[in-house]
């Protein structure tokens, strides 16, 4: 059998499976608790975003850095139309093309305003009843809400239209598409249209030397209930790697949900699905895309949620679907097994765990990190995590946790941290995530890491020297810009020797067109996790600068690390999203004789 067909079967498959699922969670809706992953709210939510009552969206790369092949989809519900509607014809109108390519459609969508209407009440109640812990309310409105979204879910429809690598524009120009739905309301057709414009950008930041890469590894596909049912996401792994390679991601990992154990949801086959999807495109198209999980670990939220453990695999490509036992609500997510146990499966199976969105929660859905366990053994922290690239408050609270376990950890000696202790890692490394349900959102806030002595064009980066880099620390996290700093030869992840009279620290900043000039930014030195310097903005319209600090560092500072956010921005304060980079630190030890500087 060949693979188009074997992947054509799985898909299939798939799908009738989600069938069968929707209808048993139906039925089963009406005496039993559900709840899903992530609690998102569904943008279809927003009302004033509707068309005569329907919902279209079209989705696409936000962003064009690697002229290739990429899809766009479109999406609509009939959620607040009097009556149901018929979707005859969707047309796109390609650049440089006299006609439009056609797909003739013949779809009932069932008007769903009484669904809708219950739907967004009991999610006020939903929230009042949470809030005062009322288990009871809970419980049964949650029961309602999940039949309701069901109800909604079962109502959309879904187009696509591949477009062609020699469409594209050259840089600096934008695609620009015209997409027209030909609908039947009310006993008029009428064509509801959306115009689309995509920017055509410079590749992401690579270094001076070339040797930084970008990727994402927090990426939720149709596997993910919350990401189907909430985000209507039908796509699987190929979609997502191929949106990944066409914004400029070096490699993805996909991190579907696991602490869902309800009927055929989450198991074994599918995880072993995704990891051979991931392996296929690897394959075929030379590109790291890994399959990993995000697991609920620990019962410690008002209601039993559980906190979530990103697993990455490290010594081989897959580490094989790990168990994540919970129990409680419909998708049995809660009350999940203790941290130390689930991360000690994680190792024990050839895999590394970075703690996601430590100081996030969604009540019902999952909860903050339980730093009480003091569990050991995982790798780092999310210290940035957004879709839609914006930096929140627990964000903030992330970096100020990191840097206080950064300073936990013992000054180097002899040019090297300590091993810590049944830990993967010399210290907690930080990385960023967009934590993406839905292709059209990845690579919002994803890692940079450095491949020293490698360069961009080498062919597929291997997960070998990506996990490397998780191990060493070598990484930034950031939304666009790269940042980041060098000691007498160290950089991020490494151990400078100084000497307390005569350092220097060599900040390089390093943005695009797309991300604004270097002279747009504040750069903010911190050593030992405490502001000791700013570097304000200097209107250089350039796009890399190197600033060099001389003897900024003196005993007992420990580490520095760095963050860059562009500060003269006026499209930031309307879009509520500030470039920004968080550089892993620079480890620092001190010689009584000056240092020997390499190059």
């Amino acid at each position: 059998m060949n693979v188009s067909l074997r992947n054509l079967i799985i898909a299939n498959t798939f799908w009738k499976r989600v069938t069968i699922f929707a209808a048993i969670a139906v039925v089963l809706s009406i005496v039993v608790q559900p709840v899903s992953g992530h609690q998102h709210t569904a943008p279809w939510l927003n009302e004033s975003s509707l068309d005569n009552g329907l919902y279209v969206e079209v989705r696409h790369p936000r962003v064009i850095r690697n002229p290739g092949p990429f899809e766009v989809s479109v999406l609509m519900k009939n959620l607040l139309a009097e009556a149901d509607v018929v979707i005859k014809e969707v047309r796109y109108f390609l650049p440089g093309t006299a006609e439009a390519v056609v797909h003739p459609r013949q779809d009932v969508l069932a008007s769903k305003r009484f669904a809708y209407r219950q739907y967004k009440s009991i999610q006020q109640q939903l929230r009042n009843s949470t809030e005062m812990q009322n288990r009871a309310a809970v419980e049964r409105l949650y029961l309602q809400r999940q039949a309701l979204l069901i109800n909604i879910t079962r109502g959309t429809f879904r187009d696509r239209q591949r477009i062609g690598a020699s469409l594209i524009p050259e840089v600096g120009l934008s695609f620009h598409l015209t997409v027209e739905i030909d609908v039947l309301q009310a006993g008029q057709l009428r064509t509801v249209q959306r115009l689309i414009e995509i920017p055509v950008q410079q590749p992401l930041p690579v270094g001076i030397e070339g040797a930084w890469f970008a990727g994402d590894q927090h990426l939720h596909t149709a596997f993910s209930i919350d990401a189907l049912f909430l985000e209507g996401t039908a796509e699987l792994t190929a979609a997502y790697a191929e949106t990944a390679q066409t914004i400029g991601l070096d490699w993805i990992i996909i991190t579907d949900h696991t602490n869902l154990n309800f009927a055929f949801w989450y198991k074994p086959w599918m995880f072993n699905i995704g990891e051979l999807l991931a392996r296929h495109y690897r394959n075929k198209n030379d590109y790291l895309v890994l399959q990993g999980q995000e697991m609920g670990v620990g019962s410690i939220g008002a209601f039993g949620e559980a906190a979530h453990l990103l697993v990455y695999p490290r010594t081989a490509d897959s580490t094989g679907f790990l168990q994540n036992p919970c129990s409680g609500l419909l998708f049995n997510h809660i009350n999940c097994e203790p941290e130390q146990v689930i991360i000690d499966r994680v190792n024990d199976n050839g895999g590394i765990g970075f703690i996601a969105h430590p100081f996030d929660f969604a009540p019902l859905s999952y909860a903050q990190w339980d730093q009480a366990s003091n569990a050991a053994g995982w790798a780092g922290i999310e210290i940035f995590n957004s879709d839609v690239a914006t930096f929140e408050p627990e964000d903030q609270q992330s970096i100020d946790w990191w840097h206080e376990m950064l300073n936990e950890i013992a000054p180097p000696q002899g040019g090297q941290l300590a091993q810590r202790a049944d830990f993967p890692t010399r210290f907690p490394v930080g990385i960023g995530n967009s934590d993406a349900h839905q292709p059209a959102l990845i690579g919002n806030t994803f890692t940079y890491i450095r491949l020293p002595g490698n360069t961009n064009g080498n062919g597929m980066l291997s997960r070998e020297d990506l996990m490397d880099a998780f191990v060493n620390g070598r990484c930034v996290a950031s939304n666009g810009p790269l940042v980041f700093g060098q000691i007498n030869g160290a950089g991020t992840g490494e151990v400078a020797i100084v000497s307390a009279k005569q350092n220097q620290l060599a900040v390089t900043l390093q943005t695009t067109s797309e991300f604004g000039p270097v002279g747009d930014y504040q750069i903010t030195v911190l050593v030992n996790g405490l502001e000791r310097t700013v570097i304000p903005p200097s209107g250089s319209p350039d796009h890399q600068t190197t600033i060099v600090l001389d003897n900024l560092l003196s005993p007992p500072d420990k580490f520095v690390t760095l963050r860059a956010e562009r500060a003269n921005c006026i499209d930031c304060v309307t879009s509520g999203v500030v470039f920004q980079a968080i550089a892993n630190p620079i480890w620092l030890e001190f010689s009584t004789s000056d240092p020997v500087t390499s190059d």
